[in-house]
C-alpha cells in the first residue's frame, strides 16, 4: 500500500519537475524505476541518477546554426561534422532531438540554469568551463588560426596581427591569445558577423579555432586561413590546442556515462575519419598528418568539471 501510494506522488503531475519540459516528460514516461526514497529524500542525488537519454525521450541540444562544416542550418535541415555527431550519440541511445541555437557567450550559463541538457558547440575545455558545468571528451583538437580576405598578403605570421583590427566572439578562449598579441580586438556575438565584417573590410581579419576558420574557407570564395610565404597555415602562439568538448548539465553521472561511451565509439569505428573528410578536404590538403593532430587519442576522453 505505502509503495502504491509513493508511485502515485511520483507519477502526480508537477513531481520531479525539472527545468525543460521535454526532460519531465521523458522522466514521467522512463525514469519511474528510480528508488521513491531517494526522490523524495534527495532530489539532487535523484537528478544526478536520471538520464536525458534513452528510448523516446525528447531533448533538445543546443548548436550553433551558423558555423559551416561544422553545424550550418539550411532551411529546416541542418548538417555538419558536429550534426553528425549529435545524431550518432542520440541515435545509438535512442533519444529523439532538435536542435536549439546558442552563442559562446551563452553555452555556460544554459547548462548551469538547466535550460539544455548538452550543447555541442565548438566548446573548449577551459578551468572556468570546468567550475560551472560537466564536459565530455575532447572530440577535436584544434589550433588558433586567422582568416583573412583573399590575396590579402599582410598578415604572414602571428606577429604581424600588433595594431590590426582582428574579430572574434564574445567569451570565447581566442580574445586572450589575441591580446597577447597586442591586438585591437572586435568582439561579436557570432563568428558570421565577424565574416560580414571582413569581407566589408572593417576588420582586417578573423581569429579563432581553425577548424572554424577552414569551414568558411571551404564554403566561401573571398575569404581564406592565412599562410606564410612557404604556404604554412599562420597559428596563433598558445600553450596547446583547444579541446572541444560536449557541455553536459552539472553534476549528470549518467549522461556523462552515456555520452563517454558514444564518443568513444564514434573516434574508434572510423567514424571520426569519415566526417572529418567529409567536412575539411582544405584541412587535409594543408595538413598531411591531420588524422593525428586534430583527432585525439581515445584514452584521453573523460568526463570533467562538474561531474557530480
Amino acid at each position: 500500500m505505502i509503495r502504491e501510494k509513493l508511485r502515485a506522488r511520483m507519477t502526480k503531475p508537477g513531481a520531479g519537475v525539472s527545468a525543460l519540459t521535454l526532460t519531465a516528460l521523458a522522466c514521467l514516461t522512463g525514469c519511474h524505476g528510480q528508488p521513491p526514497v531517494a526522490a523524495e529524500s534527495s532530489p539532487s542525488a535523484t537528478h544526478a541518477a536520471e538520464s536525458h537519454f534513452g528510448r523516446g525521450k525528447n531533448m533538445t541540444v543546443g548548436i550553433k546554426p551558423d558555423q559551416p562544416q561544422l553545424s550550418q542550418q539550411n532551411g529546416s535541415r541542418f548538417d555538419g561534422f558536429e550534426i553528425r555527431l549529435v545524431d550518432y550519440i542520440t541515435t545509438n541511445t535512442g533519444t529523439n532531438h532538435v536542435f536549439s541555437p546558442v552563442v559562446t557567450k551563452d553555452r555556460d550559463d544554459k547548462l548551469k540554469n538547466k535550460s539544455l541538457p548538452m550543447i555541442v558547440a565548438t566548446y573548449s575545455d577551459t578551468p572556468e568551463r570546468r567550475s560551472k558545468v560537466q564536459l565530455v571528451g575532447p572530440y577535436i583538437r584544434t589550433p588558433q588560426g586567422v582568416l583573412v580576405r583573399k590575396k590579402y598578403k599582410e598578415i604572414r605570421k602571428s606577429a604581424d596581427l600588433k595594431g590590426k583590427s582582428v574579430c572574434t566572439t564574445t567569451g570565447s578562449t581566442s580574445q586572450q591569445a589575441l591580446q597577447a598579441l597586442g591586438v585591437a580586438i572586435l568582439s561579436k556575438d557570432r563568428f558570421g558577423e565577424c565574416v560580414e565584417l571582413l569581407r566589408g573590410k572593417q576588420v582586417e581579419a578573423v581569429s579563432t579555432d581553425l577548424l572554424i576558420l577552414y569551414g568558411y574557407q571551404e564554403t566561401s570564395s573571398d575569404v581564406v586561413v592565412a599562410k606564410d610565404k612557404d604556404d604554412n597555415v599562420v597559428e596563433i602562439p598558445a600553450t596547446g590546442p583547444n579541446e572541444w568538448m560536449i557541455g553536459l548539465q552539472p553534476g549528470n553521472k549518467e549522461d556523462c556515462r552515456i555520452v563517454l561511451a558514444q564518443l568513444k565509439d564514434f573516434l574508434s569505428n572510423q567514424r571520426w575519419e569519415q566526417n572529418f573528410t567529409t567536412w575539411f578536404s582544405d584541412t587535409q590538403e594543408d595538413y598531411p598528418d591531420w588524422s593525428t593532430r586534430f583527432k585525439p587519442e581515445t584514452s584521453s576522453l573523460g568526463c570533467v568539471g562538474q561531474t557530480g
